[in-house]
């Protein structure tokens, strides 16, 4: 069970030392957006993100079901691990990714 409060405060006390670890590592690549999520066997899930504002519109306004992204954790499940980089406009079918493309993202 995903227990969003704890998400989003954990991630608001730990948004300086987020960024602090990123910056460096992601300038020279232009990387501006960074998410860590992992699902634990009890149903939680860890999930850190270098974007304190994206993470709050997330929690309050989208579902947490994608079909973009479902396609890449169904490879997620098959590696165990997945790495998602995306280019041009999004696929309007899909409200998350339509939402992070408003965000920049």
């Amino acid at each position: 069970m995903l227990k969003v409060p704890h998400l989003v405060n954990y991630n608001k006390n730990s948004q300086s030392d987020i960024n602090d670890l990123l910056n460096d590592f992601f300038e020279p690549f232009n990387i501006n957006f960074f998410i860590y999520r992992s699902f634990l066997k009890d149903g939680s899930m860890i999930y850190l993100t270098n974007n304190y504002d994206w993470l709050l519109h997330r929690v309050e306004k989208l579902p947490w079901v994608s079909c973009t992204l479902n396609k890449e954790y169904d490879l997620f499940l098959e590696k165990n691990f997945s790495c998602f980089l995306w280019s041009g406009l999004p696929d309007n079918s899909d409200l998350i990714y339509k939402h992070l493309h408003n965000f920049n993202i």
